[in-house]
């Protein structure tokens, strides 16, 4: 669901899903075949979704950022 500040919520119709990404996932962990989705695609997936949090305004937690850093 969409949701923008003073507008009307939109559900979009999405297609029905081909595949199962969690069982490829698996599958592939088990060796019963090669990962079907190349790692690139996640360094894709995370920055799209860094982008969308820094649109949205979002500023993680500056204490946990350095703990981290002095850890």
């Amino acid at each position: 669901t969409l949701r923008r500040l003073k507008q009307e919520a939109i559900v979009p119709d999405l297609p029905q899903p081909t595949t199962n990404q969690d069982k490829s996932f698996i599958d592939a962990i088990l060796g019963r075949h090669e990962v079907l989705v190349p790692g690139e695609f996640a360094l894709k997936v995370v920055k799209l979704s860094e982008m969308i949090y820094q649109a949205a305004g979002y500023v993680p937690d500056a204490a946990l950022i350095q703990e981290e850093e002095t850890a």
